[in-house]
C-alpha cells in the first residue's frame, strides 16, 4: 500500500482542510440520491468541512492530472493491484483517471480528513484510492450496494470482486455512516467496526414543499393510490411489476396512479386500474401528492432506504409498503404501514388511513 505521508509542519503552518466529495450535489435529475447529497453537504458544512464533487467528465479528470505532475504515475501504482483483485479494465482506467485526480487533490490540497459519500461504482473506486493513500475518511453509504437487487458494480469482473472492493471501503474508513439502522446491522454483522446512522431528512428548499403538500391535503377530495419510482433503478422497476400483479389478483376496483422517470415504459404492461403519467413535473407530483389517498410501494428488503418514505410522512401522506421491507419499520411513527397484501389498503369510502405523523 502506497501512503502519503505529510512531512513535519512548520511551528504555525495551517492545517490542511476537511474536504467531503459528494456523490449527487452535482445531478441533473432530482431523485433521491441529489436529496440525500444534499442532506450530508449540510451536515458535513457543519462540521467544517469543504464540499466538492468529483469530475464531470473523464477529460475534466485528465486536466488535474496533467495539472499536478506525478499524480497519474501515483494513481498508476495504486490501481495495478487491482487488477489482481478482480477488477475490469474499465474499472482500472477509471481508477487511473479519477483516481489520478484524487491524487492530484491529496498532494495539492493535503487534507487533514475527508469525507466520501458512496454509490455505485465511482466512488468506491474513489474510496478504494482513499485505502491506498492511506488518507483518513469517513463512508457515507447511500446504499449498501452488494445487497441492491440488480445492482451491477460495472468495475469488477465478478460479484465477489465488487463485494471485496465495496467492503474495503467500509473496513478501512475511519467511520461508515449509514442511512438505515437496517444497513448499519448488516455492515455490524460482516466486522464493521465503527458504523452510526444518520436517517434521512430533507434540508429545507426540500422540505418546504413537503409541508405546503401537508396543508393542501386538507380538506382535498382524494382519488386514487400513487405510486411513485424511477423504474430505471432496477429495484423499484422489480417493485412496480410485481405490483403490477398484486393489483390484477386484487378483487374489486381500485384506481391507481404511476408516476416517476422511465415508468411511460410500462404503459403496455400496466393493468387498466393504473393510470401511468411517467415522469412529471415537480407542480404535477405536487399535485398528485395532495389528492390521492394514500402512497402504495413494493420494495424488495435489501433495497436500501426510500427517501420518498420519509417524504411521504412529512407531506401527511399515509404509505403502505409490500414486499417484507424491514426499513420501514423504522418510520412506523410517520404513517407508514407495511402490508403483505393489498387487500390491506383502507376502504376509501371509510377515509381511514395509517396514522398521521
Amino acid at each position: 500500500m502506497t501512503v502519503i505521508k505529510h512531512a513535519a509542519e512548520p511551528v504555525g503552518r495551517v492545517v490542511g482542510p476537511r474536504i467531503h466529495i459528494s456523490a449527487f450535489l452535482d445531478a441533473a435529475e432530482n431523485h433521491g440520491g441529489a436529496r440525500r447529497s444534499r442532506q450530508i453537504a449540510v451536515e458535513m458544512r457543519e462540521k467544517g468541512f469543504e464540499v466538492i464533487t468529483r469530475p464531470c467528465s473523464h477529460r475534466a479528470a485528465l486536466a488535474a492530472i496533467l495539472a499536478t505532475p506525478g499524480s497519474g504515475i501515483m494513481a498508476l501504482r495504486l490501481a495495478l493491484p487491482l487488477l489482481w483483485l478482480g477488477w475490469g479494465l474499465k474499472g482500472f482506467v477509471k481508477a487511473i483517471l479519477y483516481g489520478g485526480w484524487l491524487c492530484a487533490l491529496v498532494r495539492e490540497r493535503r487534507p487533514l480528513e475527508m469525507g466520501l459519500e458512496l454509490e455505485p461504482n465511482l466512488n468506491i473506486i474513489l474510496g478504494n484510492m482513499l485505502v491506498s493513500l492511506g488518507v483518513s475518511f469517513v463512508a457515507y453509504p447511500h446504499n449498501v450496494e452488494f445487497m441492491v437487487p440488480g445492482q451491477i458494480l460495472a468495475f469488477a469482473r465478478t460479484q465477489a470482486a465488487g463485494f471485496a472492493a465495496e467492503m474495503r471501503v467500509y473496513h478501512n474508513a475511519r467511520e461508515v455512516i449509514a442511512i438505515s439502522t437496517f444497513d448499519q446491522t448488516v455492515l455490524r454483522a460482516l466486522g464493521v467496526q465503527k458504523v452510526s446512522r444518520l436517517q434521512y431528512m430533507p434540508v429545507p428548499e426540500d422540505r418546504i414543499p413537503l409541508e405546503v403538500v401537508r396543508l393542501a391535503r386538507n380538506g382535498v377530495q382524494k382519488s386514487g393510490f400513487l405510486i411513485l419510482g424511477s423504474v430505471v433503478n432496477p429495484p423499484t422497476l422489480q417493485g412496480v411489476l410485481r405490483l403490477f400483479d398484486m393489483i390484477r389478483a386484487l378483487p374489486g376496483q381500485r384506481r391507481f396512479i404511476l408516476a416517476g422517470y422511465g415508468t411511460e415504459a410500462l404503459s403496455d404492461r400496466a393493468p387498466p386500474e393504473v393510470e401511468v403519467l411517467g415522469a412529471v413535473s415537480a407542480a404535477d407530483l405536487a399535485t398528485l401528492m395532495t389528492q390521492c389517498e394514500a402512497m402504495v410501494i413494493y420494495q424488495p428488503p435489501t433495497s436500501g432506504m426510500l427517501t420518498r418514505l420519509v417524504e411521504a410522512g412529512i407531506a401527511g401522506i399515509p404509505a403502505y409498503v409490500a414486499g417484507g421491507y424491514l426499513q420501514a419499520a423504522e418510520l412506523a411513527d410517520s404513517g407508514i404501514v407495511r402490508i403483505d397484501s393489498l387487500s390491506e389498503l383502507p376502504d376509501p369510502t371509510q377515509q381511514v388511513y395509517g396514522a398521521q405523523p
